[in-house]
């Protein structure tokens, strides 16, 4: 199941308050195992958050990225002109290596096949 733009800016948000609930909470005096538990909480907590943004920065880059594709013609893979004599010398290069695929062949395949005996029906 894929988190859509909504659920990581609604999670976002929520975690916002958690985490500085965790910061007042570790500034209370207390012993220093659950002050430790709070800590742990609340890096737990900031990991997230930095997960989310993370996931966010990707959303918008992925949505530029859509919006070019598109003002660049996609599907569409554009064409550039070029002068006909530069035209002229790629084909010549692309028709020589086309040639040159004449000095290869397939190799065949070995297939080794073992029949057993023949079993009267």
């Amino acid at each position: 199941m894929a988190i859509t733009r909504a659920e990581a800016e609604a999670s976002l948000a929520s975690l916002s308050s958690d985490i500085e609930g965790m910061r007042a909470l570790s500034a209370v005096t207390m012993s220093d195992p659950a002050l430790v538990a709070v800590r742990q909480i609340r890096d737990r907590l900031l990991e997230r958050q930095r997960m989310y943004q993370t996931l966010l920065t990707l959303f918008t880059q992925l949505d530029a990225a859509d919006v070019a594709l598109i003002a660049d013609g996609h599907p569409a893979v554009p064409e550039i002109s070029v002068a006909p004599e530069v035209f002229d010398e790629i084909l010549a290069k692309l028709e020589s290596l086309a040639g040159t695929a004449d000095n290869f062949t397939p190799r065949a395949s070995v297939v080794t096949v073992t029949v057993g005996n023949p079993v009267p029906k």
